[in-house]
């Protein structure tokens, strides 16, 4: 069962999660709910019964918190919540976040790549081409938000010889 409301016996409202997902939502591996490193903690198996918690890593809410989280195996990161992937939502591998079914986006790192989320939580991303340009190397340009270069051509005033870049 994934990301379904439940109210545990002393009336604290969490998620019911008890999946095998052991990562969080930065791919950072989760510690096991019984062992006390990276991190010191009080979330055990004896303390929050009947939570789902026992000798796994795997992410769980124990106290009501309202998602998935885990102690993570990264000292800089005591704890972090999980993504769940409902049926018809893909998670960027590379950035984490969230998209659903029939979403397109382009990868923060490379405008280049874009990526579809697709029915089955598979992301498919593709190399996009760009085309040859027929212009002298000083004056190719890339634009803000633009995966392929264009040409620049800079004005010339003819009455004055005097050469302007674009906006000037």
């Amino acid at each position: 069962s994934s990301g379904i409301n439940a109210e545990y016996g002393d009336g604290t409202l969490a998620v019911s999660y008890g999946g095998d997902v052991n990562t969080t939502i930065r791919e950072i591996p989760c510690q096991k709910w019984t062992e006390f490193e990276p991190h010191q903690h009080d979330r055990t198996p004896e303390r929050f019964p009947n939570r789902g918690l026992g000798d796994h890593n795997f992410c769980r809410d124990p106290d009501g918190t309202g998602y998935p989280w885990c102690y993570t195996q990264d000292e800089g990161v005591r704890w972090e919540g999980c993504s769940i992937l409902h049926c018809d939502e893909c998670r960027d591998p590379e950035t984490g976040l969230m998209y659903d079914m029939g979403d397109t986006w382009t990868k923060y790192s490379d405008s280049c790549i874009q990526c579809e989320c697709f029915e089955n939580r598979e992301v498919d991303c593709i190399q996009l081409e760009c085309l040859p340009l027929e212009c002298a190397e000083e004056n190719i340009r890339y634009l803000p938000d633009t995966c392929c270069p264009v040409c620049y051509e800079p004005c010339l005033d003819t009455a004055t010889g005097q050469m302007y870049e674009d906006g000037e």
